[in-house]
């Protein structure tokens, strides 16, 4: 009789735990919205969800690099659409200088030239959240000094402003490797737009204002003097040279944009694939609510059943037996 009932007890509380532990995961089940809260649930999916996660993980830091990138190439872009315009403005300057109406004008044109030189040294000096875009791998400077930064020296017979621009930066360019063993530029270098050793084009400038502003004795040219014939041949050959320089950078534009329009397309191709992964992730971690719903109620009712008949049946002693 003891082992009897003893057993009885063994197999009823069983029953029990065994519900119980099946309704605690049931109303985890439903409370969090996932199938697999942990590795006892299903040991073969939850490693599998746990792959398809960290796919997702990974490929959502590849779409903030990715999105990263594409504001800094728009900040690239407009930057070096302006120097284009500038450099447009500085054609204009030298051909209004080469134009009969204006040859009384030539220390006039060279301070709008001194002026155009300062927005292209801005431009060069660009900064994207604090660094420098076109001084190459080298983007901050710890002393505080810009990355083009224009010197006034003692004037010589070859500069007779004594003007200069100094480049501190690097003419590396800016990579970056997106995916294993695939390496992305980045960045725009400062030769790429301002020619040879990232100063050329500040040089042509200054030659160009040094003889707009100067006399070939190194004295300042008064307001209304005109340019000599050799001078205003001179002043000639600066069209073709910065002519040359505003093709570059719109070359250099194009190449940006094209890098731009590629990594677009990555990214809508990317955004797709974590959509299908996290359908994918889905299907196997999270619950079907109406299906746990339903388990919920009917472990709930067989607990209670359970319940019930366990209490009936164990609390029966000899003497309701023997009536």
């Amino acid at each position: 009789m003891r082992v009897s009932w003893g057993t009885r007890f063994q197999t009823a509380e069983a029953g029990i735990r065994r519900l119980q532990q099946q309704l605690t995961q049931v109303q985890q089940q439903l409370a969090t919205g996932k199938r697999l809260n942990s590795l006892a649930d299903d040991p073969v999916a939850f490693g599998s969800a746990y792959r398809l996660r960290e796919l997702v993980d990974t490929t959502e830091g590849r779409l903030r690099t990715l999105q990263a990138m594409i504001e800094e190439s728009r900040v690239v872009q407009t930057h070096a659409e302006a120097l284009s315009r500038v450099l447009q403005e500085v054609q204009t300057l030298i051909a209004e200088a080469l134009d009969p109406k204006h040859l009384d004008k030539p220390a006039f044109l060279a301070e709008h030239l001194r002026q155009r030189l300062e927005d292209i040294l801005g431009i060069a000096n660009a900064q994207y959240h604090g660094r420098y875009l076109f001084s190459g791998t080298r983007t901050t400077f710890a002393d505080g000094r810009p990355a083009f930064q224009l010197q006034q020296a003692s004037p010589t017979s070859g500069n007779l402003s004594g003007l200069s621009v100094e480049f501190r930066g690097t003419l590396a360019q800016r990579r970056l490797d997106l995916f294993p063993g695939q390496e992305e530029i980045l960045s725009l270098c400062a030769d790429e737009l301002f020619g040879a050793n990232g100063t050329e084009l500040f040089t042509v400038l200054i030659e160009a204002y040094n003889l707009l502003a100067y006399r070939s004795d190194g004295s300042r040219r008064q307001p209304e003097e005109s340019l000599s014939v050799a001078e205003r041949n001179q002043v000639e050959e600066f069209l073709p040279r910065v002519a040359a320089f505003v093709r570059e950078v719109d070359r250099a534009i194009a190449r940006a944009g094209f890098r731009q329009a590629r990594w677009e397309l990555l990214q809508q191709q990317l955004q797709e694939f974590v959509t299908q992964i996290r359908a994918f992730h889905s299907a196997i971690a999270d619950v079907d609510l109406a299906r746990v719903a339903l388990e919920l109620q009917q472990t709930q009712t067989a607990l209670q059943a359970v319940l019930q008949s366990s209490a009936r049946v164990l609390g029966l002693s000899l003497f309701d037996f023997l009536r």
